[in-house]
């Protein structure tokens, strides 16, 4: 089965304002240079795995994951707004049966 630390429960993953501004800035120093910056944040453990996965190693009711998925969204979204390019591994990862049980080791 699936291992989860409580490190990996974060149910927001919110970008500060002033966090995505910075991105910006540094999107468009790439940009003088004629270079595109991409940014590839892998998925939460917990939101590849699934609610049943997490369940089952955590008890139910632990962890909200549609509110982690969509914050992570959101996350995507606000960093893809600064210009960078950032691919929604989430998307892939889920879209897949046998990519989502292979996107991270299992114990």
């Amino acid at each position: 089965g699936w291992v989860f630390t409580q490190d990996q429960l974060k149910e927001r993953y919110a970008m500060k304002p002033a966090a995505q501004a910075l991105v910006a800035e540094i999107v468009r120093e790439f940009d003088k240079r004629d270079v595109a910056l991409a940014i590839v944040v892998p998925p939460p453990r917990p939101i590849i795995a699934g609610q049943a996965h997490l369940d089952a190693a955590m008890g139910e009711a632990h962890h909200d994951l549609d509110a982690a998925q969509a914050s992570f969204g959101d996350l995507i979204t606000g960093l893809a707004a600064t210009g960078a390019i950032v691919p929604n591994l989430q998307e892939l990862a889920l879209s897949d049966a046998d990519l989502r049980a292979a996107f991270y080791f299992k114990r």
